[in-house]
């Protein structure tokens, strides 16, 4: 089931628990989420003979966010500082919720403001105030060959639990840059998790792990480690 098929769902059973949406009361925005990836490579190293032997070496290096940044940067011809964050962006729109429960005869009304990210995130270099969507050089991440095995809990119409465990691909493709490059699979687990905003109300986000994560670079190199997608969380709001 994909995420919008996800909403589509949930929002039928809201709509059947007497839960009833009207003008949002927020602005929209976007939930921002911070993307840390950590590899450990092993490589080729040089190869050297003599007149008796020869003898072949490794070489060991690790990719982080650092180092794709950088990679991508110089294929844009930007060059990034220390600070560039690699991100996913989440765009939300708020609604008002007025959730009615009855419990021994007497009806209950609750007004939330709630908003879920409905679309899959962007990916995005961020310099200070700026951001660059990089996207394209992420093809081919999310998907996954395997079908999902899900646990879902909904309670008064409000989705409390969502976990989602399968085998995904977790890919970089940087042209002239086979060194931060990479095509990997890992053990992924997607969990919902409700967010309390700035400003009021609540948003509906996804967070992910990816662990173990293997795979190659795209020179030949065997690479392990984690991905994940989350914490910390933060919001764009327009000026007021």
């Amino acid at each position: 089931m994909t995420r919008n098929q996800k909403i589509a769902l949930i929002g039928s059973l809201l709509a059947g628990s007497g839960l009833v949406a009207s003008a949002a009361s927020l602005p929209p925005t976007n939930a921002v989420e911070a993307i840390t990836l950590t590899l450990m490579v092993t490589s080729q190293g040089p190869t050297s003979t003599n007149d008796v032997s020869t003898n072949s070496s490794v070489k060991t290096s690790t990719i982080k966010n650092s180092e794709v940044i950088a990679a991508i940067g110089k294929f844009l011809g930007s060059n990034y500082t220390a600070s560039a964050k690699l991100l996913e962006i989440n765009p939300v729109t708020f609604e008002t919720q007025i959730v009615s429960t009855t419990k021994h005869g007497v009806v209950t009304t609750k007004t939330n403001l709630y908003a879920y990210a409905t679309k899959l995130g962007s990916i995005v270099i961020q310099e200070g105030t700026n951001r660059t969507d990089v996207t394209d050089f992420f093809v081919g991440t999310g998907t996954s060959t395997n079908s999902a095995v899900e646990s879902v809990e909904i309670q008064n119409g409000l989705p409390l639990k969502d976990v989602k465990y399968k085998i995904d691909n977790v890919v970089c493709t940087i042209p002239g840059n086979p060194t931060n490059s990479f095509s990997l699979q890992g053990y992924s687990v997607r969990s919902f998790a409700n967010v309390t905003a700035p400003r009021g109300g609540t948003v509906g986000l996804y967070f992910q792990n990816v662990s173990p994560l293997i795979g190659t670079t795209g020179n030949g190199g065997v690479a392990v480690g984690t991905l994940s997608i989350g914490q910390p969380v933060t919001f764009d709001y327009p000026k007021p």
